[in-house]
């Protein structure tokens, strides 16, 4: 007789308490910032913010989250950060969740207005940037415009299966980008750059037809259903005191216990899919252009700190870090790069143009150890910090921070407080 099959179903009270914490007020907090006629911004501005993990720590995360993700999105990482005493604010960027939109070109900017202000309202005083794929962009642009919020002695920094413009990579589907109009791109809401062209841009390929295709691949695409799950729950709105984040609803308990259960995890990725697309996801297609840099005038980075992309970024970073240097105000700083092994948004094409950015001389020699490769990466590294790498087995580019959510928050902590 054959096996019975294993049943997706969950109980009623997994159910209630997968929709409990997902509802948590942590991962539902907005603050306000006021308007800012010095910079022709007229009116208040809303942003909505995820602040998870252990509310009592020190060691802080900025995070800066992937292409089409919302506040809530890293759940996942919620109780390791408690396990490994690690709190992390991760704020929606403009025209998404909760986040009020802005134009185009002003993301980069609002997003550094954001910063340094809601970080205040939250007393926190120095983070740790990390970045995953197209929140890179925002983390490097963090990283030069304010050096002085990360750590006093031992800045650090984490960018996960960094972006890489397609003019740096071998991937196919992202150079087909280059051919479509920017209006199709921004027509992009709710998946990630690389999907959209597969869907919709990569039969174009082969035909210079690229207009007309688009237009019948946009037309024919089914839209994404939305799964039927309770009313979102309100964004809180800030308050002016200290701000005290409720306990988490199951820290150790149904959920600690069972967080490794698929049909758990299933449940929770599914609904907060739902949560993204029943609140504002305008910001997502304004992301897919500004990665792609379509149009071309559109930057990665605001006139505080003009570079157009990391090989400019680089040189800039390093002038703060000789200037601290300069000061006697010395700090060694350290970037931990990790890439998915099976990624198909960077290639191993983008992953090497990535790293010669940060290094003095490429390639690197094949087949070394693991010790031998950090050995070399320290060599290769200025004076003033430390740049390393890794390339996890297994991985894809939407799936890594499932893989090493847990050795990061480690070395933050590490970092910051040891």
């Amino acid at each position: 007789m054959a096996a019975p099959e294993a049943t997706t179903d969950i109980d009623d009270a997994t159910e209630a308490a997968i929709i409990e914490y997902l509802c948590d007020r942590r991962f539902h907090q907005s603050f306000t910032l006021p308007p800012n006629p010095a910079i022709g911004r007229k009116k208040p501005y809303r942003v909505s913010f995820a602040d998870y993990g252990d509310a009592n720590s020190k060691a802080v995360v900025l995070f800066c989250g992937a292409f089409g993700t919302a506040r809530f999105d890293y759940w996942h990482l919620d109780l390791a950060a408690k396990r490994y005493k690690v709190r992390i604010v991760c704020p929606d960027r403009p025209g998404i969740g909760g986040s009020d939109p802005v134009d185009l070109h002003k993301r980069i900017d609002m997003w550094l207005e954001i910063v340094p202000q809601l970080l205040a309202h939250l007393n926190i005083s120095h983070i740790s940037l990390a970045g995953y794929s197209g929140g890179v962009v925002y983390a490097l642009s963090t990283m030069l415009t304010y050096p002085n919020l990360l750590h006093p002695t031992k800045p650090h920094a984490c960018l996960f299966s960094p972006w890489v413009h397609q003019s740096h990579t071998d991937i196919s589907a992202l150079h087909a980008a280059n051919f479509v109009p920017s209006m199709l791109i921004s027509k992009c809401k709710s998946e990630d750059p690389t999907a959209f062209c597969d869907k919709n841009i990569s039969r174009l390929e082969k035909t210079a037809v690229v207009i007309k295709h688009a237009k019948q691949a946009l037309r024919n695409k089914k839209p994404k259903p939305v799964l039927p799950v309770p009313p979102v729950p309100p964004v809180q709105p800030a308050t002016h005191t200290e701000p005290k984040p409720e306990p988490q609803s199951n820290p150790e308990g149904l959920l600690g216990r069972d967080m490794k259960d698929h049909r758990i995890t299933s449940k929770i990725r599914k609904l907060a899919t739902s949560y993204l697309l029943a609140e504002r996801i305008d910001g997502i297609s304004a992301d897919a252009q500004l990665f792609l840099k379509r149009p071309g005038t559109i930057s990665w980075s605001s006139p505080r700190g003009i570079w157009s992309d990391l090989d400019d970024f680089v040189p800039l970073l390093m002038k703060v870090i000789e200037r601290e240097k300069d000061a006697e105000e010395s700090r060694y700083w350290m970037i931990h790069v990790s890439y998915a092994k099976n990624d198909d948004m960077v290639g191993e094409k983008g992953r090497i143009w990535f790293d010669s950015c940060w290094l003095r001389s490429s390639p690197r020699p094949g087949d070394m150890s693991d010790a031998e490769t950090r050995e070399w990466e320290k060599s290769q590294s200025s004076w003033y910090y430390l740049y390393g790498t890794e390339v996890v087995p297994n991985a894809s580019h939407n799936n890594l921070m499932r893989y090493c959510g847990r050795s990061w928050l480690k070395a933050v902590r590490q970092a910051m407080c040891d």
